[in-house]
């Protein structure tokens, strides 16, 4: 039997309300983010399915791009403020420092 939309609206309220008192959030994610997802999945996934060899050649300085342990792989990127903002520029210039600043990596 399907639920009625007020006990799913009670229940939403009260799973948003358990987790922020835990630190945690949630946003809405306009219709131009959201149309970015299946390629940005296919990317993704296309990328972690390479051998690991060739993942290795992803890996940076100071935890940046490719890492992998026992039980998990993943990927650190700077965006937003951090890539294209005075925070980042002096990272950019670290990871490689005879490369124009101005340039992204």
């Amino acid at each position: 039997m399907p639920r009625s939309e007020p006990q799913t609206d009670k229940q939403m309220e009260s799973l948003v309300k358990d987790l922020s008192t835990k630190g945690w959030g949630f946003l809405e994610m306009d219709k131009e983010l959201v149309d970015l997802i299946p390629p940005m999945t296919k990317a993704i996934t296309s990328f972690f399915n390479k051998d690991a060899e060739e993942k290795k050649a992803h890996q940076g300085p100071y935890g940046f791009g490719y890492s992998q342990v026992d039980h998990k792989e993943g990927l650190r990127i700077l965006t937003g403020w951090r890539f294209s903002g005075t925070f980042s520029k002096s990272y950019k210039e670290r990871l490689n420092p005879s490369q124009d600043s101005s340039n992204p990596i």
